[in-house]
């Protein structure tokens, strides 16, 4: 009882101290990375709600931060995968690549918490790690691509719909004339953006509400013990 006595003020220390050194440093080494989503973010619209997604991937993880460092970590294989991501990090620093760097910023965070807790980590914070990739900027020229094919199958859908209600419809590209009148379906009506959005605020509800689930259960979980 007395080692445990002991052990208590130490493990509480590890549990405090532990995430918050290891933010600390991220915050140092990654600072230009972080300089440049930051000005990514404010430059579109589209991931401005990024700014959000940030702190509460922080909570999330702060939430099972006790599970985590329960766990044990630090095996040989864990530590290569940390230090091969940060060496993939500085490679994309000097490429100066955006995509890149987002790609081997989001590896660094993700090998440095398996190196922390074990691969473990990977199921308890898979919603956390799923929002960090969803607020990664898609490349301009993939995302034109993909505006591009959504307006053409969004347009091809409409002249469809058009014509089984029987109105006589002429369509050019992305275009589309109906009588003296002509439509286009512009970028704003591919919906790639409000996906972008739509998406993540999708998963944190849903995991908003398994959460209150779970919080609800557990009383009867200890009353039945």
């Amino acid at each position: 009882m007395v080692r445990s006595e002991k052990n208590m003020p130490l493990s509480r220390l590890k549990s405090s101290l532990l995430p918050t050194l290891v933010l600390a440093i991220f915050a140092v080494s990654y600072y230009p990375a972080l300089k440049i989503f930051a000005k990514k973010w404010l430059a579109s619209d589209d991931y401005i709600h990024a700014f959000l997604i940030v702190p509460i991937i922080v909570f999330m993880i702060g939430l099972k931060r006790e599970h985590l460092i329960n766990k044990t970590g630090g095996s040989l294989i864990e530590f290569i995968l940390i230090v091969t991501s940060i060496l993939l990090y500085l490679v994309s620093l000097q490429l100066q690549v955006p995509t890149l760097i987002f790609l081997t910023t989001v590896a660094s965070i993700i090998s440095a918490l398996i190196y922390i807790a074990g691969f473990y980590v990977l199921k308890e914070l898979a919603i956390a790690i799923l929002l960090l990739f969803m607020i990664i900027p898609i490349p301009n020229q993939l995302l034109s691509m993909l505006t591009a094919s959504l307006q053409l199958k969004i347009s091809e859908v409409s002249e469809i719909f058009m014509r089984q209600l029987s109105v006589p419809i002429f369509r050019e590209g992305n275009v589309l004339q109906v009588q003296n009148r002509s439509f286009q379906v512009v970028d704003a009506c591919s919906g790639i953006r409000s996906l972008i959005s739509m998406m993540p605020l999708s998963i944190l509800i849903g995991y908003y509400f398994t959460l209150k689930r779970k919080t609800i259960n557990t009383p009867d979980r200890f009353c039945c013990c």
